[in-house]
């Protein structure tokens, strides 16, 4: 099955390769992301481009590893770098036109702004299949690929396998994006770790710290029945939530377990409660013993595909 999400190589790119010589190597220097004005396309379609359709930031790469018969590479998104959907993501070369071009699953990236703001770090795993299945690596430069040098690769190759080297030397084909198959974003109160094999995502939370229950929480009353709620609208969007679990947790380490963190009985609420969403919980929570007001810390942990 094809690859849903991968990288590209562009008819730049290729031409780059094809034309690298010993003064004139190819050097990968930046990440670039856009959000392609929202129009998801497949990258193959984009070849022909030197620049992203809408492009929001770039970074420096800030690694390039050779790990056997793939080149991993590695960029950060700080903080300040949000506040948009990913879509279409590059690699570009000093000149600033894209070597690589690629599509991206639409992920949010918020910023501190937005309450959630976090770096995110894109671990990308790329391998080369030209059209006569031969694999194109990168030597110990890391970031460079000279005519010279891949004219070797090939010559080895071919000598096991039969055939020549033309003078004009092109490679076809694309290279398959591989992403780690877990990758972690941290914001300003929250964790989340995406598995891209699976498309689940677990999201942990801090609700408050060092606070009572009835500060973190707010006070309703119906029909003479006291109790707290508290919504929390997730980080990211959900295309299916699969659980959600909120606890309570000590702060004062002398505070025997069965007080305050134990005395409320706490449920978070299944989607369409009180007209929520995939993307938000709402937890409600009552006491049931006890009447000293502890501090907690509070947490949500979610669990759903993305």
């Amino acid at each position: 099955m094809a690859a849903k999400y991968y990288l590209t190589l562009t008819d730049y790119g290729s031409t780059q390769i094809a034309q690298a010589h010993d003064q004139s190597p190819i050097q990968l220097q930046n990440l670039v992301i856009g959000d392609a004005n929202n129009v998801p396309y497949d990258p193959i379609m984009g070849i022909d481009r030197t620049t992203l359709v809408n492009q929001k930031a770039s970074v420096p790469i800030q690694d390039i590893q050779i790990i056997d018969d793939f080149i991993r590479v590695t960029a950060t998104l700080g903080t300040s770098v949000g506040g948009f959907n990913i879509h279409e993501i590059g690699l570009t070369d000093e000149t600033g036109q894209l070597v690589y071009i690629g599509n991206y699953h639409g992920g949010y990236k918020p910023v501190l702004e937005d309450g959630a703001g976090g770096q995110l770090t894109l671990i990308i795993d790329i391998k080369g299949t030209p059209a006569n299945n031969i694999n194109l690596t990168v030597d110990e430069n890391i970031n460079t690929a000279t005519q010279a040098w891949v004219n070797q690769q090939l010559e080895k190759k071919l000598n096991k396998q039969g055939g020549e080297i033309s003078e004009n030397l092109s490679i076809n084909g694309y290279l398959e994006l591989k992403k780690s198959k877990l990758e972690t974003m941290t914001g300003v109160d929250y964790t989340i770790t995406y598995n891209h094999s699976t498309r689940i995502a677990i999201i942990d939370i801090t609700l408050f710290k060092n606070k009572p229950v009835v500060q973190g929480f707010n006070l309703s009353e119906h029909a003479d029945v006291q109790f707290f709620h508290l919504l929390k609208n997730l980080p990211i969007n959900l295309v299916k939530r699969i659980s959600a679990e909120a606890y309570l947790i000590p702060v004062i380490a002398t505070v025997p377990w069965g007080d305050e963190a134990s005395e409320w009985y706490l449920q978070c609420m299944p989607v369409g409660y009180d007209g929520t969403t995939e993307s938000q919980v709402q937890i409600l929570t009552r006491r049931w013993s006890g009447g000293v007001e502890e501090p907690v810390d509070a947490y949500l942990r979610v669990i759903g595909f993305f």
